[in-house]
C-alpha cells in the first residue's frame, strides 16, 4: 500500500505541491494528470525518493520515503521524465548491469532481462548502443529497467511520449502486468491511452488535488461523453463530475 499524506513540497518561496493526499493498492494504475506546471513531476520525484517533502509524509508498506529511503528505493521502479541511459553501452549490457546493480542474481538478471526484451519488442536492438537509438526505443529500455527486480511501486513519468501506436500496446500490456504485484503511477497527457490504461485518476491543478476518481467512476458521470473528454474537461478545470471527488 502506498500512502500519501499531507505532502507539500516547496522550491524556496514557490510551493509545487500543497497538502497533497491520496492512496494507491496493488492492482491500481493511477493515472496523473494536468496541465504543465501542475506538480505532476514533482510529486513522482518524491515517491521515488529523488526529493523529500517539505511537510507530510510517504509510506510504501510502512516504510518511511525519508527515514527509510534506501530501502524504499528498492522496492520502487522509476522511469523519470527525461531517462538517464548510458549511451557507450548497448541494450543488453545496460539491463544486465542494471539488474545485477539492484541487486538481481546472476541467473535471475539474465532471465529478466531476456523476458522484458522479448516483451518490448527490443530483440533486434539489444545489441546496438543506446546512444544510436530512436526515442521511442530509449523510452522503451528505461521501463525495461524500470521493471527489473519486480517493484512493488512503479512510476512512470509520460511514458508512452515519442512511441509510436503498436509499441505503445506493448508498454500498456507490460505496465498491467507490473500491476499485479505493484501499485503503478503513471503521468502524462495522451488522454486517450492513458483512459484506456489507468483504473483510477488523480487530477493536480495548481500543486493541489483538484479531482479523483475511478474509471468506472468517470465512465458512469460522462453520459454521452468519452471518457477522454472527461479528462480533459478535468484537467482544463471546465468541469467537475459527480463521479469525481473534488480536492482529496
Amino acid at each position: 500500500m502506498l500512502e500519501v499524506i499531507q505532502v507539500t513540497r516547496c522550491f524556496g518561496r514557490r510551493t509545487a505541491l500543497e497538502e497533497v493526499s491520496f492512496q494507491a493498492a496493488r492492482g491500481d494504475i493511477v493515472g496523473v494528470l494536468g496541465p504543465n506546471g501542475a506538480g505532476k513531476t514533482t510529486l513522482l520525484r518524491l515517491m521515488a525518493c529523488y526529493l523529500q517533502p517539505t511537510a507530510g509524509a510517504i509510506r510504501l508498506n510502512g516504510m518511511d520515503s525519508f527515514q527509510q529511503s534506501l530501502e524504499f528505493r528498492r522496492h520502487t521502479g522509476y522511469l523519470p521524465e527525461r531517462c538517464p541511459l548510458y549511451d557507450e553501452m548497448t541494450v543488453g549490457e545496460y539491463l544486465y548491469y542494471r539488474a545485477r546493480l539492484k541487486g538481481v542474481s546472476l541467473l535471475k538478471a539474465r532471465r529478466q532481462v531476456r523476458e522484458l526484451v522479448e516483451q518490448l519488442n527490443l530483440g533486434e536492438v539489444r545489441g546496438r548502443l543506446i546512444g544510436a537509438l530512436s526515442l521511442g526505443v530509449r523510452r522503451r529500455t528505461g521501463l525495461a529497467d524500470a521493471l527489473l527486480r519486480d517493484p512493488r511501486l512503479l512510476l512512470l513519468d509520460d511514458p508512452i511520449s515519442n512511441v509510436d501506436a503498436a509499441e505503445c500496446e506493448r508498454m500498456a500490456a507490460c505496465v498491467t502486468r507490473a500491476a499485479r504485484h505493484a501499485a503503478v503511477l503513471v503521468s502524462g497527457h495522451a488522454l486517450a491511452q492513458l483512459g484506456a490504461l489507468c483504473t483510477r485518476f488523480l487530477v493536480l491543478r495548481a500543486g493541489r488535488v483538484a479531482a479523483t476518481g475511478t474509471r468506472d467512476e468517470l465512465q458512469a458521470a460522462a453520459g454521452g461523453a468519452s471518457l477522454e473528454a472527461q479528462l480533459a474537461d478535468l484537467v482544463a478545470g471546465r468541469a467537475s463530475p459527480s463521479g469525481a471527488k473534488e480536492g482529496a
